[in-house]
């Protein structure tokens, strides 16, 4: 009787945990990007907010009542998360994957090109998230 040819099946990697992420539903980014946006404009970023109470008074109103709008998004958010957690993921359903361990989101850039294909885009892991962020399941 003859032996089946051995077969080496893929290993996981020693670190596995490295490897997980979690489908979650697509989560809103309008106030954050308004948010950088507006920073940007000055230069700042988000861990700038309430340093600058000397700067224009206009500006300063603006950025914090940004901040306020994008504390009520991530809210809104965390809510649309726990809403949807356990649900099956259905064809045409946009969503995100969140890596468990850094959890940040794995995104696509626009701006780097893909390392070994350079007609593709970047693929990183974002720690916010943001529209680049977004997969459709088909």
């Amino acid at each position: 009787m003859k032996k089946a040819p051995q077969t080496s099946t893929p290993q996981a990697p020693n670190d596995f945990e490295r490897c997980v992420f979690e489908v979650v539903p697509r989560l809103k980014y309008d106030m954050q990007a308004n948010l950088d946006e507006l920073l940007s404009t000055y230069g700042r970023d988000r861990t700038s907010i309430g340093l600058y109470e000397d700067g224009d008074p206009l500006v300063e109103r603006q950025v914090k009542a940004l901040a306020q709008q994008m504390e009520s998004e991530r809210k809104e958010n965390s809510a649309e998360y726990r809403r949807t957690a356990g649900k099956d993921v259905v064809y045409g359903q946009i969503v995100q994957l969140r890596h468990i361990k850094s959890k940040s989101y794995l995104s696509l850039t626009v701006k780097e090109a893909a390392e070994l294909e350079k007609d593709s885009m970047r693929i990183i892991l974002e720690k916010d998230g943001s529209e680049g962020s977004w997969f459709i399941i088909a």
